[in-house]
């Protein structure tokens, strides 16, 4: 039986390689180029999706000394890291704030958990520090985030490119992923910016110019969970005063900021 052999000389047929690859990188990046520029010029900037995983990575980003917001989605969207260095002409604050949960976790993890001696800024709302139905599941949803980030080298690696993904590349828009625009297409939907996008450095930035005033629901707030009774208050009070101390204790500071209510939220 005659025996036949092969190289992969013969099974790569000869041609202008370099050039071939060089023409697809061309043609990749032209349309990235246009992607971009088609999506930026209606307005579709930056919008991160504010999840546990985006939490984590600002959480992997944080060293001892660093100075760290936390609260919900009223300090996140309240302080701008970028004008808060031009102001200090220090580092920009990492954004440690989570929408609409408690951040006394958040704050018992840099005490009991870390080295952290740094600076933490923390807001107190009454309807999420002191709501004794919000038991901080969000929060810790976060922080095991973190932690399996810490353990697994894949997820790790994967949060590590995501945070280092150029913006003026590519669009990074929560709303623009492959499944949600075949699913506008599809349905023959407009493609709508949403008036509150989480940019790179997990700062909130608002478009009021698009919000729909008429379609505000006030019921969330007013249903909001049971307040604490003047024990279960004093309680979660002293777990905030036991994180501070054990953080000054090593050098850090914690400033508490009260934000302001004003509207049916003050009257609320």
């Amino acid at each position: 039986m005659p025996l036949s052999t092969s190289n992969s000389r013969q099974r790569a047929p000869d041609g202008p390689w370099l050039r071939t690859w060089v023409l697809a990188l061309i043609l990749l990046f032209a349309a990235l180029a246009v992607w971009k520029i088609s999506w930026t010029s209606r307005g579709f900037g930056i919008a991160m999706a504010n999840n546990p995983a985006s939490w984590a990575a600002a959480r992997i980003g944080m060293q001892s000394e660093s100075t760290v917001l936390l609260g919900t989605s009223r300090m996140q969207a309240g302080i701008h890291p970028g004008v808060w260095a031009q102001e200090t002409g220090g580092d920009p604050p990492i954004h440690l704030t989570l929408v609409g949960t408690t951040p006394v976790p958040i704050l018992k993890h840099l005490a009991e958990q870390t080295d952290f001696s740094g600076l933490a800024v923390m807001g107190i709302t009454d309807y999420s520090v002191f709501d004794i139905e919000d038991t901080g599941l969000y929060a810790l949803e976060a922080l095991a985030a973190y932690h399996d980030a810490q353990t697994s080298p894949s997820r790790r690696a994967g949060i590590y490119l995501n945070r280092r993904l150029p913006t003026s590349l590519l669009v990074r828009h929560r709303s623009l992923n492959l499944k949600g625009v075949l699913e506008k297409i599809w349905e023959r939907e407009p493609f709508i910016n949403p008036h509150s996008n989480m940019q790179a450095d997990r700062w909130i930035e608002f478009e009021l110019d698009r919000l729909d005033q008429d379609k505000l629901d006030y019921s969330e707030y007013e249903d909001h969970g049971r307040p604490a009774t003047p024990a279960e208050r004093d309680s979660i009070i002293a777990e905030i005063e036991a994180a501070v101390v054990t953080i000054q204790s090593r050098g850090g500071r914690v400033v508490l900021v009260v934000v302001p209510a004003c509207g049916t939220r003050r009257e609320i």
